[in-house]
């Protein structure tokens, strides 16, 4: 049981190092916060970034940025 912890643990560490790096230019922008812990990870976007002035469409560099880190985190990770 602790190995499954352990290994859901390390899962969860490599997520958010994945998200930080694919979402690196809205972090350094503060459009976003990734926050970690052991078992878990938050992810706060500011409403700027996901939609524009009066329009309910997801903005296009937030859509465009999701597709980047689109698939298996582990697996991209390896690829770069």
């Amino acid at each position: 049981m602790a190995d499954n912890w352990s290994a859901d643990s390390q899962q969860l560490l490599l997520t958010s190092e994945r998200l930080i790096q694919v979402l690196g230019s809205l972090i350094s922008e503060n459009l976003v916060t990734v926050k970690k812990g052991k078992y878990w990870i938050e992810l706060q976007m500011n409403s700027e970034l996901l939609f524009l002035s009066g329009s309910a469409e997801l903005a296009k560099k937030i859509a465009a940025d999701a597709q980047k880190g689109r698939g298996n985190p582990e697996a991209a990770a390896q690829s770069d």
